[in-house]
Order: C-alpha cells, then structure tokens, then sequence
C-alpha cells in the first residue's frame, strides 16, 4: 500500500538481468552521471546542496572519502533521475573515523539511517534506496567467509551474490520476514505493548519473526499469544515494509482476538494491555493524558494502528 511510504517507495530498476552479464556493471560504474551511497557502521553521508540535502554522491564527492574500487554494490538504474546507476559502498572503518572526514567540510553530514528517517533528510523514495543499500551492504560485511568451508568469498553479481573461492559455493543475501500486528477484541479495543528496549511510556504493535515451516497468518497468532497470552482467530494482511535494521521485511496484519484475558510474557515484554479507540488516538497524536505515545510515522506499526484508529 502506497501509504506506508518509508523504505517503501523505490524507484531503481535494479537490472537483474544485467548482473551477470561480464562487463556491463563496469560500463555502468563508469559512466559520467554515476552516483554512490557511502555508509559505514549503518550512517550514511549527506551532501547539502543548495538548500536541500541529497544522499547520492558524485564520484569526485566519494573520492573525497575514499578511491572507488570494485568492491561497490550495483543497486539500479534511477528511474526517477534519468536512469542513472546508482551504487553502495562501504568505507570499511568505524563511523568516528568517517566522521571526522565528513565534519573537515560542512557540506557533508554523517547520520544513522533510522535518525536521517525519522528528520525526513530526503524524500521517501531515497529511503528505499538506503533501505537496499544498508541491507546489500550489512550482509556482505557479516559474509565474508563461506558458511559451508570456512574459506574467503568474493562479490558477484554486482554484488548480490558471493563465491567461495575454496569450494565455489555460492551464497546470497538473505532478508528475515517478520510479522507486526495490530489485534481487536470484540469490544474494538486494540493490543498493544511495550518491549522492555523501547522508551519508557511507548506502546505498540506486536511483532516477531516468522519461524520456518510457518505461514506469515499461524506467525502471527504464535507471537500474540507467545507475548500476551491472547489467542488470535481471523487475520487479515495489509502490507509490508522493508525495514533495514538491519535486512527484516515487516509483514502488517490486522487480526481479531478470541480471548481478552491477559498472561503476558514479563522477560519479553515490559507491559501489554487492551486500550479503546479514543485513547489511541490520543497516543498518537501525542496528547494522552497519561503520557503514553505510539511509534513515529516511519514505522509500519504507526501506519497499522493509525488505520485501526480510522476504522479500517
């Protein structure tokens, strides 16, 4: 759905036919209007420009940070800018060093991706650009060895695929599927709760990974009463969203709830408790009388509850 626009909205055509074509990421790479995204450690460099701010760096931009090599990811073709390749590269150091490179000059910023988000640095099909390439490039940071001999592994595929040079395995990048959910009650009351790493006074929606051998639908009654002790009969989808934190892909239900009474899960959850339509959205506008609140409007859990408080 159109309106869970964060991460979402990603308009590279990402020319996976080309990939393996011998030469033709090299031909992209080197042409005049190629842009990169540079990111280390999950932050990622943004150029002010005029009064705006881009996250698309020119070479001679990334050449300011370090010298562009092979080792860059190929994400696609711009659709949006004239088809214009567009690859990820990591600086293969911490973020202070990063930093102090990126503060000499102050036209660029250094910023984790989830805090550029949540300030909205750039527009919401840059963010499903990031959200591509934080995830490409955590999975070739934590991969650089086989997972079947131990041996070293290279790029291929313009970086969506990578050989092990000992045994030619091949291995590829992996998303976890994940399912968040907002739950009813007969009374029309929604389930949220608090995970105990979340900020004090925070609701939510539930969440958890889906498990193998699992439909994304028994995930979502699993988790429920896993966490509160509800047991969940009719779920209904309603979207998805890639969420890069670091390669999860959020798959958003609806469903209704057989029982009411609570048993919550104390060592995974903080809290969990039922709360009517008019006190929700009080917490997401922010002006509960009790002070609680719901998640920002980058996540899927906002847009789920914020349909729940319209009556979808």
């Amino acid at each position: 759905m159109s309106r869970f626009q964060c991460f979402s909205a990603n308009p590279l055509d990402r020319q996976a036919a080309l990939r393996s074509k011998p030469g033709s990421m090299a031909a992209f790479a080197n042409q005049e209007d190629v842009v990169f995204v540079l990111a280390s450690g999950g932050h990622f460099v943004f150029q002010k420009i005029s009064e705006k701010m881009t996250c698309f760096l020119s070479r001679s931009s990334l050449e300011r940070f370090l010298p562009v090599s092979d080792e860059h990811i190929f994400l696609g073709l711009d659709d949006a800018r004239n088809r214009r390749p567009v690859f990820a590269v990591q600086l293969m150091q911490n973020p202070e060093t990063l930093m102090e490179a990126v503060f000499a000059d102050p036209q660029y910023e250094l910023i984790p991706l989830r805090q550029a988000a949540v300030q909205q640095r750039v527009s919401h099909e840059d963010f499903g650009v990031l959200a591509q390439a934080n995830a490409l490039l955590n999975w070739h940071y934590t991969h650089p060895r086989c997972a079947r001999c131990g041996g070293d592994t290279k790029m291929a595929e313009g970086g969506y695929r990578r050989d092990c040079v000992a045994c030619d395995a091949q291995h590829f990048p992996r998303t976890d599927p994940c399912v968040i959910m907002l739950i009813q009650n007969e009374r029309g009351e929604a389930l949220l709760g608090r995970p105990h790493n979340l900020p004090e006074n925070l609701f939510t929606t539930l969440a958890g990974f889906v498990e193998p051998g699992e439909t994304f639908e028994d995930a979502v009654r699993r988790e429920t009463f896993e966490e509160s002790g509800i047991r969940v009969g009719e779920v209904r989808y309603v979207a998805s969203q890639p969420w890069p934190f670091p390669s999860n892909i959020m798959m958003g239900f609806h469903g209704k709830a057989i029982t009411t009474q609570l048993n919550v899960d104390y060592e995974e959850m903080f809290d969990c408790r039922w709360f009517d339509r008019s006190e929700v959205e009080k917490m997401l506008s922010g002006t509960a009388e009790t002070g609680l609140f719901c998640p920002p409007e980058i996540s899927i859990a906002h847009q789920l509850i914020r349909l729940y408080v319209q009556g979808y």
